[in-house]
């Protein structure tokens, strides 16, 4: 069991990734726009969630690691969104990876030279950073460790009856969001937003990195969570509180996104709309053997 984090390292093995770096047995692929600072700042703040705190469970700790590197869980890093890869002609150059790694979405950098003008631009790019790794570790990592607790597809599961609560309660809102998108995969979809926006609020991070929640999510502070949704905050206290700490806020404010030149000059010109596209392309797929659920080449728009 790794807990330990690497360099990063050119690669031929992942195409089209040219690059990898490994943090506590995730392994992040690397698409070639991205700059070399951003999947380092990425392994900082994994470190910081799997660093242990007061709270820490060892074993159950201990478990979800082992998970994470015997099922070969990784994570994806792109450059600036989907828009971009759409203006080169390559709208699905992902697609081409052929590999054993299990993994959900993007991490998308986002173009430095337009979005880090202000602190706003700053905050988005941790907020994406923050919820696409929770993404990555609710939706595989918790898969595995917590398999009854956290099953997207059972409707009494503990995940799913405190994301019923929330809805009954209209705390958590998906009206108009995901059409189109077949039942069996947004199932698995609303679930894994769910989860990531119930944790940023026990971590009391929601005004300071998610201020514009589009009327999708309606709590800001972990003690509105416990009142509110006492399911959400159980099933937070026994299997997320134990394994994965809070990343310091100092940490995520030290944090410096510049990008790399080399690949900043080889970003074809386009509009900021473009360039500060942050739609996440979902590669599901459902599988027997695992109980995974995956949406091959899909596009989904996530708040």
């Amino acid at each position: 069991m790794s807990e330990t984090t690497g360099k990063l390292k050119d690669s031929t093995l992942h195409h089209p990734y040219d690059r990898y770096l490994e943090v506590y047995g995730i392994k992040l692929l690397v698409m070639p726009e991205v700059s070399k600072g951003f999947p380092e700042a990425i392994s900082l703040v994994y470190e910081s969630i799997f660093t242990p705190s007061e709270f820490t469970d060892s074993l159950l700790r201990t478990k979800l690691l082992e998970n994470i590197e015997s099922y070969e869980i990784g994570q994806r890093v792109g450059w600036r969104g989907g828009s971009y890869y759409e203006s080169i002609g390559e709208p699905l150059k992902w697609e081409q990876y052929e590999g054993s790694l299990e993994m959900v979405d993007f991490i998308w950098e986002m173009d430095a030279s337009i979005t880090y003008e202000s602190n706003s631009g700053k905050d988005n790019q941790i907020a994406g950073m923050l919820e696409h790794q929770l993404h990555t570790l609710n939706s595989l990592g918790f898969k595995y460790t917590f398999p009854n607790k956290w099953d997207y597809s059972d409707p009494s599961s503990q995940i799913n009856l405190a994301l019923q609560e929330a809805y009954e309660k209209q705390i958590y809102n998906t009206d108009g969001m995901y059409n189109g998108v077949p039942e069996e995969i947004k199932v698995g979809i609303v679930a894994q937003e769910f989860a990531f926006w119930f944790i940023v609020t026990a971590w009391d991070y929601m005004e300071e990195y998610f201020p514009d929640k589009e009327g999708e999510w309606s709590l800001n502070t972990s003690s509105e969570l416990q009142e509110q949704l006492p399911l959400a905050y159980k099933l937070y206290q026994e299997t997320v509180l134990p394994v994965l700490s809070k990343p310091e806020k100092a940490l995520l404010d030290s944090l410096v996104f510049v990008g790399d030149d080399s690949n900043l000059d080889s970003v074809s010109e386009g509009s900021s709309d473009d360039q500060l596209d942050t739609a996440d392309f979902i590669s599901f797929k459902v599988s027997s053997a695992d109980e995974s659920i995956t949406a091959s080449g899909l596009k989904v728009k996530l708040t």
